[in-house]
């Protein structure tokens, strides 16, 4: 029912607006629906469009081309889409003053990609705003990046992985595992519980409960330092490019070189100082 979401959206739309947060607020919706929805897209998304002006909507559509006259602020699209369609494939999308931004998740899982999980290098983390970086200074775009969740906890619930348990706190300030990071629960994560054999281990999962609150780990600690790195080379512009492409040149394209992405951080840092430098004189 439309006028039921309407009546939703109103208040929480006119708290923002009063407390100066209207330019980072949006309607998230539809997301990874194929094509075919997109009837259902226009007529939704057109009826916030009219009710709240200024309200930005924003949906996750790995489609390889999305209609500029589409009622919707920022296409969201996973990153590895932008390789595979081209950057032609959003390039009308931006020349309408739209964004687009790109995502990760459990996809894409292959090792041939960057991502998250609790199993590989901290680094690729921060690689993929590095990637993100390369193609918003060659292209324009994307502009944003969405995650889905970040306190995602779903041990599992089959049989097979025995009775569902509540855990202690990751972080114990007595006992065995005093001050350690060791956890006593299974940290799979289970991403539909009632199947003990699809799980992707860190997916969804970057805060943990800790004594005083939630806290971070080193992944989240990764994907940090990497949107430090993508506005550091986003002021530092085209001149980036030659040190970005080092260690990202592609989706299936990188390198998960340590030493040299400090080294090449560093780098850009002083070229940056040098640069403002030249604009004072």
């Amino acid at each position: 029912d439309l006028k039921v979401m309407l009546d939703t959206i109103e208040p929480t739309w006119k708290a923002l607006k009063a407390h100066g947060l209207d330019e980072w607020s949006y309607v998230y919706g539809f997301d990874e629906v194929p094509s075919t929805c997109e009837p259902v897209l226009r007529r939704v998304f057109g009826a916030v469009k009219r009710a709240f002006p200024g309200l930005k909507t924003m949906a996750a559509i790995n489609w390889p081309k999305v209609a500029s006259d589409l009622p919707l602020d920022v296409w969201v699209l996973q990153y590895q889409l932008f390789d595979e369609f081209g950057p032609a494939a959003s390039q009308n999308w931006t020349k309408t003053g739209k964004e687009l931004w790109l995502y990760h998740c459990i996809e894409p899982n292959s090792m041939r990609y960057l991502n998250t999980f609790t199993e590989r290098p901290t680094v690729q983390g921060r690689l993929l705003f590095w990637l993100a970086a390369l193609w918003e200074i060659e292209y324009g775009r994307p502009t944003g990046w969405l995650y889905y969740e970040m306190n995602l906890w779903k041990p599992c619930s089959s049989p097979a992985c025995g009775p569902a348990k509540k855990h202690p706190i990751v972080w114990e300030s007595a006992g065995a595992l005093k001050e350690t990071a060791f956890t006593d629960w299974p940290e799979g994560n289970f991403i539909w519980r009632e199947l003990d054999r699809i799980f992707a281990n860190g997916d969804g999962q970057f805060v943990y409960p800790c004594t005083d609150g939630p806290c971070g780990g080193v992944r989240l600690a990764a994907l940090r330092d990497g949107l430090e790195d993508w506005e550091l080379f986003r002021q530092l512009g085209r001149p980036a490019l030659p040190l970005l492409r080092q260690l990202v040149r592609g989706a299936r394209d990188w390198r998960a070189d340590v030493g040299r992405l400090q080294e090449l951080r560093a780098e850009a840092a002083k070229m940056l100082a040098a640069k403002r430098v030249e604009v004072l004189i």
